[in-house]
């Protein structure tokens, strides 16, 4: 009985006898034949595995057990064995992970020197015991093994990386029978090709890993560039921005469904969605949820925190039956948070129980920093447009206000040109559809400007002005009310009566400002729109404002027309006053003009002056075309006759039409 090592360390305790070595007689041609073809076929049939080894080694890149297994079968015919066992090195022993053979073998073997396979990986040298039985001291920790399994001969080879040990191969027969030089070589071969193939593997992982993970960074900075590009593109509109990012979430985190809530104070409100179907949509969006703490988005505001689920379905609460409705099983929930405060929630799931891992995760984190960048910079882009838009329309009122001033400095004797810019620059600025200025002279009200009317519209108000004020329109009713009056749908006022005219107008929303002086209406400013759409508050102050100054403007215009007239009187009385004063002796050129001026500053068609004659009227003075009489007799039936009789002035609007009252002078006026 023999047991040896890799160098034969210990030798046959009874030796056989010595033989003589005798000189051989040469070999037979046919011998040395034989010989060769045996070495040749042992040659070829150690490429062959060899190749066997290299092409699976190369079709399976990412997959060690083919290459083991293909070893383990190899080793096993070419060394003449009875099996073979390939163990990796793992903890404090060695894992079977590959075996040809029937024998049985342990799963795991502890790495010490109570075994050969465990010397073999503490010394890193091959241990080939020629006999298990006669070596059962050296090996106590196998002896059980060896009686079980009827190992006799055994071969185990380290496989080394950089001199580090990562497995061996073990090689037994069941009869005492060592190996050759020859196999325990081939053995080693074996395996130094099973660590080759061993680090192509863990090369090969380790790269598609780290590609794995650039293509994720890649995948992820690609989500994150779109993101930032629909932000760029997108600074007044939200959606797009929401709907980007909640798609790249689910989809780069591998979930199933997703959505985005915001939270308005009250209630968690779904804006955007991925996965989800239309009937899904239709009940997130109808059914906001409360602020409760057994819902997953609820409770990650609450915590201001990642809310992860594995398996929403095996806990309770409210949130329970909508989960099981959309088939929720794994979820992951992260808040939005704007400077600490919780704003909304992103959430997505998967329709199986599989964690998201904490990349993901860290992932979702971003995406939800991305969408409160978008809502903040939407709000804040919205509050710069709504401040520009507010100082952009103080600049347009105040133009437009400068714009009526300069048209009241410039014309201090005409109302229309102010009237007119007035109604221009309110229908522009209130957006209304059309305006309109009209005066009032306590009984009717006239229209005296028009803006955006097309010739038709200025036809049929022609054809309604002037018209008494009443509560049937809307400047009617402001004038009688002096207060603002404005009617979002005249459809839906009781007191607005339907004339034809309107109906032509075909307008809905109305604004009626009125023209008040010293608390008494003297006009109004209309406003109309031909949707509904009511007018804002800034509008309506806005036309307040122009009728303030339409009334200013019709003020002025009469003082300026008072002092003119004034002047003009002073002027001509001074004139009569010098005639006199030139003519102290004579009273015809004092009557031609004072009859003169009567009918300049009366803008009268004509004048006369009249003197009593004894019971008769003559004429002293004249200024006009209208030849008339040189007498008339002191009758009633003559106006002037009638004066003098009654010592009072009389007044007639139409002397033409008033042929029972003064038929003379009727008769008279019709016939010049």
């Amino acid at each position: 009985m023999a047991t040896t090592n890799k160098k034969g360390a210990k030798k046959s305790e009874a030796k056989s006898p010595r033989v003589t070595a005798k000189k051989s007689p040469p070999k037979k041609p046919a011998q040395t034949v034989q010989s060769l073809q045996r070495e040749l076929a042992d040659a070829l049939e150690q490429q062959n595995a060899t190749s066997e080894i290299l092409r699976v080694i190369a079709s399976s890149p990412t997959d060690i057990q083919p290459v083991l297994d293909t070893v383990a079968k190899n080793a096993a015919r070419l060394c003449e064995a009875t099996d073979t066992q390939i163990r990796l090195v793992e903890a404090d022993g060695t894992r079977l992970v590959a075996s040809f053979g029937s024998s049985p073998a342990p799963q795991f073997v502890p790495t010490n020197l109570r075994n050969p396979a465990g010397r073999a990986i503490l010394q890193r040298q091959q241990i080939h015991v020629h006999d298990m039985r006669a070596a059962e001291s050296d090996f106590p920790g196998s002896a059980e093994l060896t009686k079980r399994t009827g190992t006799r001969t055994f071969l185990s080879t380290p496989m080394l990386r950089e001199g580090v040990p990562i497995g061996l191969i073990n090689i037994r027969r069941t009869e005492v029978r060592p190996f050759s030089d020859k196999h325990i070589a081939l053995l080693k071969s074996f395996a130094d090709q099973a660590v080759i193939a061993i680090e192509n593997v863990r090369l090969f992982q380790e790269l598609q890993a780290r590609n794995h993970e650039l293509t994720e960074s890649l995948e992820q900075q690609t989500a994150t560039g779109e993101v930032l590009r629909v932000i760029a593109s997108s600074p007044t509109e939200l959606q797009p921005v929401l709907d980007t990012l909640i798609a790249n979430a689910a989809r780069l985190c591998g979930a199933t469904m997703g959505h985005v809530r915001q939270y308005d104070g009250e209630f968690h409100r779904v804006v955007a969605h991925y996965g989800e179907t239309a009937e899904m949509i239709a009940t997130l969006r109808a059914n906001p949820l409360p602020p409760s703490p057994d819902l997953p988005a609820a409770r990650a505001l609450l915590g201001r925190k990642p809310v992860h689920i594995l398996d929403v379905q095996s806990e309770t609460g409210v949130h329970l039956i909508l989960a099981r409705q959309m088939g929720t099983r794994t979820l992951l929930s992260v808040p939005l948070l704007r400077e600490g405060t919780a704003i909304g929630s992103l959430t997505i799931w998967r329709k199986v129980v599989e964690a998201f891992t904490e990349r993901q995760i860290e992932l979702v984190n971003t995406f939800a920093d991305q969408a409160v960048i978008a809502i903040e910079n939407v709000r804040l882009f919205k509050e710069l447009e709504a401040r520009n838009r507010d100082l952009t329309e103080a600049l347009e009122q105040q133009t437009a206000t400068s714009e009526v001033l300069r048209v009241i400095s410039s014309s201090p004797t005409e109302v229309q040109p102010v009237f007119d810019a007035i109604v221009h620059s309110a229908a522009r600025l209130c957006e209304a559809s059309f305006g309109s200025a009209h005066r009032y002279d306590g009984q009717q009200i006239t229209i005296d400007a028009r803006a955006n009317f097309t010739p038709e519209e200025i036809e049929l108000g022609r054809r309604r002005f002037p018209t008494p004020a009443t509560r049937a329109t809307a400047v009617g009713r402001a004038i009688l009310d002096r207060d603002v009056v404005h009617i979002e749908d005249i459809h839906g006022d009781p007191e607005y009566e339907n004339f034809g005219t309107l109906t032509q107008l075909n307008f809905r929303t109305v604004l009626a400002v009125p023209l008040l002086k010293d608390g008494s209406p003297i006009g109004a400013l209309g406003m109309w729109r031909r949707e509904v759409k009511p007018f804002t508050e800034n509008q309506i102050n806005l036309v307040k404002t122009f009728a303030d100054q339409a009334v200013i403007a019709i003020e002025n215009v009469r003082l300026f027309q008072e002092l003119t007239e004034s002047l003009e009187q002073q002027t001509a009385t001074s004139e009569i006053l010098g005639v006199i004063a030139s003519s102290p002796t004579a009273i015809q050129p004092v009557l031609d003009v004072v009859a003169e001026n009567a009918a300049r500053l009366c803008d009268a068609f004509d004048a006369s002056i009249f003197q009593m004659d004894g019971d008769r009227l003559r004429r002293v003075a004249h200024r006009g075309p209208i030849a008339g009489v040189p007498t008339l007799a002191l009758v009633r039936s003559a106006v002037a006759s009638r004066s003098v009789l009654d010592a009072r002035t009389i007044h007639i609007a139409d002397l033409q039409v008033e042929e029972a009252e003064f038929p003379e002078s009727s008769a008279g006026a019709r016939r010049e």
